[in-house]
């Protein structure tokens, strides 16, 4: 347990969302979920991150549109 510890930032746990492990926080207004490219959180809905059925995208929608344009 000691290497998942060391992977996640302050006041961040491990959630398994469809197949996936994501780093989520609970704040007042929402979940959050950590980008898994750039490591800013984001409100965790269809705004910042691809969602389709039960499933959640890993990176945030500005860093897929990033890697696309590259």
């Amino acid at each position: 347990m000691a290497t998942l510890d060391a992977r996640l930032a302050p006041g961040f746990e491990f959630l398994r969302i469809a197949g996936g492990f994501r780093r989520i926080m609970k704040t007042e207004l929402g979940q959050e979920q950590l980008c898994a490219r750039c490591n800013e959180p984001w409100p965790m809905d269809p705004e910042f991150f691809k969602i389709t059925g039960r499933s959640v995208g890993y990176e945030c929608k500005a860093c897929i549109q990033e890697r696309k344009r590259k």
